[in-house]
């Protein structure tokens, strides 16, 4: 198992170097004058020049990209804010919390309803509770989530007026945040939950258990259930990556200072820096984040689990007997 961790970190170098490439790529080909945007149409060819040279603007491209990877790689420094004059990196570091905490309480919301909710579907497959869950699964799972979150917005805070349409000071400021980020995970777990429950139910082994006179609630929990949420824990580990890319949009409509309006605000002032340190810390994040499933799902899974641990101590030991 460690050998497999290692091998992923080390695959996790060129996949942060691509995309460290690729969004300074993007951003160097850009058209327009990044000290004009940041100084204003005002600001005389003196105060231009001065920008561009401060900030390496007149290197060419292949000097900018090496001195770019090479103080992310060694100094894990991204440069300095266009707009702020502060560090890229300080600056990622006192937002992200706020992104994460919307992330990771939108993917408490999305298991805790989902997997229940496509629990319940498979054991009612085809009957009423099952088709109206599905209909409305389907609905949320087709509403863009920034369109959701206007729609909370407009129900909760203008009309009924009992929870903030923005700021971030109390818990109450969160809860449409991450109700409006969390739907479209819980409609899209629901239905994966009922596939993979729905497949195990109609399995062998389950037919024999109920056939010997077990209970159905202890065949389903106790023999289903932890075969069928399996594939379900993968699932929820993609679906944190998504709602972390998600809480990013949904930041900017709640106006919760995260990295999402961190991002907006750099993406609309061309401040370079900041996009890019954003971009490839998100990047990093999320390839953490898949490391971690695969870990967890080798951990619950055991053909995976011996396949790392015991399996080829055994097929050694077999070849030498």
């Amino acid at each position: 198992m460690i050998k497999y961790i290692l091998k992923r970190l080390v695959v996790l170098i060129p996949v942060l170097l691509c995309v460290a490439i690729l969004i300074f790529t993007l951003m160097f080909f850009i058209p327009g004058d990044v000290a004009v945007l940041t100084l204003g149409s005002s600001a005389t060819q003196a105060e231009i020049d001065a920008f561009n040279q401060a900030y390496g603007l007149d290197q060419p491209y292949l000097t900018r990209l090496g001195s770019f990877l090479y103080n992310m790689v060694f100094h894990l420094d991204f440069g300095n804010s266009y707009t702020y004059g502060t560090s890229v990196m300080s600056d990622i570091l006192a937002r992200f919390p706020y992104t994460v905490l919307i992330a990771f309480v939108s993917t408490i919301i999305s298991t805790v309803i989902g997997i229940p909710l496509g629990v319940s579907c498979a054991v009612h497959a085809n009957k009423l509770f099952d088709r109206i869950s599905m209909v409305i699964t389907l609905l949320f799972n087709s509403i863009p989530g920034f369109w959701l979150a206007l729609l909370l917005i407009q129900f909760f805070a203008v009309k009924l007026q009992i929870l903030p349409s923005y700021g971030f000071e109390t818990w109450q400021c969160y809860v449409l945040p991450c109700v409006a980020n969390a739907m479209a995970s819980v409609a899209a777990l629901a239905r994966q939950t009922r596939a993979s429950m729905l497949e195990v139910i109609r399995s062998d082994y389950v037919t024999t258990a109920r056939a010997k006179g077990l209970k159905s609630m202890r065949v389903l929990y106790h023999h289903a259930l932890p075969n069928g949420l399996i594939p379900v824990v993968t699932a929820v580990g993609s679906h944190f990556s998504a709602l972390l890319g998600g809480a990013i949009i949904i930041e900017t409509i709640y106006s919760i200072p995260g990295l999402g309006t961190y991002m907006t605000t750099a993406i609309n002032k061309r401040d370079y820096p900041s996009v890019q340190g954003s971009i490839v810390f998100i990047a990093l994040v999320q390839s953490i984040m898949i490391i971690v499933i695969d870990v967890i799902y080798a951990m619950v899974d055991p053909r995976i689990k011996d396949q790392y641990s015991g399996g080829k101590k055994k097929k050694k030991e077999a070849k030498a007997g």
